[in-house]
């Protein structure tokens, strides 16, 4: 963090040789108005060859960190985006290696639930998202289609929109809401 001019650094979490988990891959980061850091990234395991999504904030002083997928033999939590919706509670975007399909995580009292957004094929990667109040909107690729996504809930679904179908366009994306209009899209 940056102030009165100057960098504060410190680690969140590190290699650790004795178990061989290599954290801080895919990394996000997001803020709340009161300046409290949640970051999501992906924790990947030498050992199993693996990986899964983590999550880390500042509490008292100090950081804390917890798994939000972490299943046997699977590879979650590749190009993570981490974001507040307006009651403060962090969402997660993310990859899921093993499946190769988009998911979402959410922090409601206390703990995590997750679901799969979408499922054909090869879909999900370079996510980001966003919060429209307490819905969620993630924009991802699908390589598969080789097409720009844009995926929005809406009270009991997830609406889809393809935004650009190029195998040139959707690397890299990312999304931001402004109150002059629903949404930007921004990408590679």
């Amino acid at each position: 963090s940056k102030s009165s001019g100057s960098w504060d650094k410190e680690t969140v979490e590190q290699f650790r040789e004795e178990t061989g988990l290599y954290p801080g891959s895919y990394t996000s980061l997001a803020v709340s108005s009161s300046g409290k850091p949640y970051i999501s990234y992906y924790e990947y395991d030498i050992n199993l060859d693996e990986g899964y999504l983590k999550y880390a904030t500042l509490t008292s002083g100090s950081w804390v960190k917890e798994y939000v997928d972490k299943d046997a033999d699977d590879d979650v939590g590749w190009y993570t985006s981490i974001a507040l919706n307006e009651d403060g509670n962090p969402g997660i975007s993310y990859y899921d290696g093993e499946r190769q399909n988009l998911k979402y995580a959410r922090r409601s009292g206390g703990s995590w639930s997750r679901e799969t957004v979408a499922s054909s094929d090869n879909t999900g990667i370079y996510t980001s998202l966003v919060y429209d109040g307490n819905s969620p909107r993630i924009a991802y690729f699908d390589v598969t289609a080789g097409a720009l996504n844009y995926v929005s809930w809406s009270s009991s679904r997830w609406n889809f929109t393809t935004v650009a179908s190029s195998r040139e366009v959707g690397l890299s994306t990312s999304l931001a809401l402004a109150e002059s209009f629903h949404s930007l899209l921004v990408c590679r």
